[in-house]
């Protein structure tokens, strides 16, 4: 086998390899209107409690309780 026929296809496969990666890389840091849809944790308002209304005391008679 000569060289040639080695380092080019090698030279080949690793400048696709380093294309994929950039081209990955890119595309996992560009912003698409379809990735806005998707919420990502921690960067949407926190969600509040819905408060629950104020009950009284319940009142026991005296004449309830016996002995």
């Amino acid at each position: 086998m000569t060289p040639g026929e080695v380092l080019i296809p090698g030279a080949v496969a690793i400048v696709f390899v380093v294309a994929w990666f950039v081209f990955g890389l890119i595309d996992a840091t560009r912003r698409d209107s379809h990735r806005q849809d998707v919420p990502k944790t921690g960067t949407g308002p926190i969600p509040q409690p819905i408060p629950q209304p104020i009950r009284p005391p319940v009142r026991h008679s005296a004449g309830t309780h016996r002995r």
